[in-house]
């Protein structure tokens, strides 16, 4: 079964509590250009590229091919691949789409890495101390089918979810954390996948290239599935299949803040590292630079409404504009992420994080993103938008590629075991 048919069936077993785009088609009259932060390794010294680079040529609409795969544009344009990082739009303006780079000629789906062969210890920078993302090694790797068998499950906002709900997500949490370290289930060891199949810690099976799933189109298959499996594990620990992750829609006005049930330190959603500047009820800057502005809680949504339309709509009217750039084996890795990956998922991601940590750990940065909890929640609602995206009509529609319907990936299931789906 390929990507797009498991993820129909997944879909199909999902819902969202609410699922209309909150973003006004007014909004896109207001829009402006701004700056947008890197997410990665490289620290604060951000630089946006000029309006007048090369770059900008990649604001066209592309009219594709009969599979939904936008034309590729060359770009007379020297790159710097350490800086092509989860939301790197220091490469262009905020709100652009990414680099639409010509196809490999390899011209094959990308394999999942050999977990034997990690590389350790990751050097965060900044003077971050070294970590190993590496993640346990499995003599057995089984075939994944999705299951059959399991009940409709609804995603609701972190924001509107009741008591009975609250009880049933900390103590999921808590059995999580509680798990042995050597667990691949375990809280730590959960969070190290994020780390290692993002932060180069693997190399694309049968090459000495970088395995990355951020900034291509792999951006979203992956996290929906990495969402998929840690959902599956959380259910399992508290013997509910019924249970789903909520998540948190900072795009409409009812989600433009932290979501109450992270806040409790006493709760084990809870997470130290976060910006204490924007705990509830400060408003999500979806423009978020590290600076904080001072505009008002009413110019804020008005200001998150224009952003969500131009990514969502004005700029995401092809599936390679929304999806992201081709990444197939021996691609190098980070060829241009999709609209929203760049803004808002990467400034909600750094305007979440502590920019008081040497890279705004923990949801500010790659490799320690998965620790927070609420990770998972914002992941929630990325995968919303992508049903989200799909339901405006035109030509947004799932990509057809078969190097991207056939790409592989590695997760461990709720029963620990390590399992490989995709192009099987």
């Amino acid at each position: 079964m390929d990507i797009s048919a498991q993820h129909l069936a997944l879909s199909s077993s999902l819902s969202y509590s609410t699922s209309s785009p909150a973003f006004r088609k007014a909004a896109s009259k207001q829009a402006g250009t701004v700056h947008a932060p890197l997410l990665g390794t490289l620290g604060r010294g951000r630089r946006p590229v000029p309006a007048s680079s090369p770059i900008t040529a990649a604001l066209h609409e592309s009219k594709g091919d009969s599979n939904n795969n936008a034309d590729p544009v060359e770009l007379n344009v020297a790159l710097d691949r350490r800086k092509l990082l989860l939301g790197s739009s220091s490469l262009g303006m905020a709100g652009l789409p990414s680099l639409l780079l010509p196809h490999s000629a390899l011209g094959s789906p990308v394999q999942p890495p050999d977990l034997k062969l990690c590389t350790t210890p990751i050097d965060p920078g900044n003077g971050a101390a070294s970590v190993n993302c590496c993640l346990p090694v499995s003599t057995t790797i089984t075939d994944f089918k999705l299951p059959t068998n399991l009940p409709m499950r609804t995603r609701l906002s972190a924001h509107q979810v009741p008591s009975s709900y609250i009880a049933k997500y900390n103590q999921a949490y808590k059995l999580l954390r509680e798990l042995p370290a050597s667990d691949p289930r375990q809280y730590s060891q959960q969070a190290n996948v994020h780390c290692a199949f993002c932060d180069a810690a693997y190399d694309v099976n049968g090459t000495q290239v970088e395995y990355q799933v951020h900034n291509s189109w792999l951006f979203f298959p992956w996290h929906r599935w990495y969402l998929y499996f840690h959902e599956r594990i959380l259910a399992t620990l508290i013997k509910d299949d019924t249970f789903a992750l909520p998540f948190w829609n900072w795009d409409a006005a009812s989600g433009y803040t932290l979501p109450p049930i992270y806040n409790d330190s006493k709760s084990p959603l809870y997470d130290a590292n976060r910006n204490p500047l924007h705990r509830t009820p400060a408003v999500v800057d979806l423009n978020y630079n590290f600076t904080e502005s001072n505009s008002s809680a009413a110019a804020l949504l008005a200001a998150n409404n224009t952003l969500m339309y131009r990514q969502m709509v004005t700029n995401s009217k092809t599936p390679s504009l929304f999806f992201g750039q081709p990444y197939r084996q021996g691609d190098e890795a980070n060829p241009g992420a999709g609209t929203i990956e760049n803004l808002p998922h990467g400034t909600v991601h750094v305007w979440t994080g502590n920019p008081a940590n040497p890279n705004d750990e923990d949801m500010g940065t790659l490799y320690s993103a998965g620790r927070d909890p609420i990770f998972h929640a914002h992941h929630s609602n990325i995968d919303r938008l992508w049903e989200v995206w799909k339901s405006l009509g035109g030509r947004r529609q799932d990509l057809t590629d078969s190097d991207y319907l056939n790409a592989t990936f590695l997760f461990y299931d709720e029963n620990a075991k390590l399992v490989r789906f995709g192009g099987v």
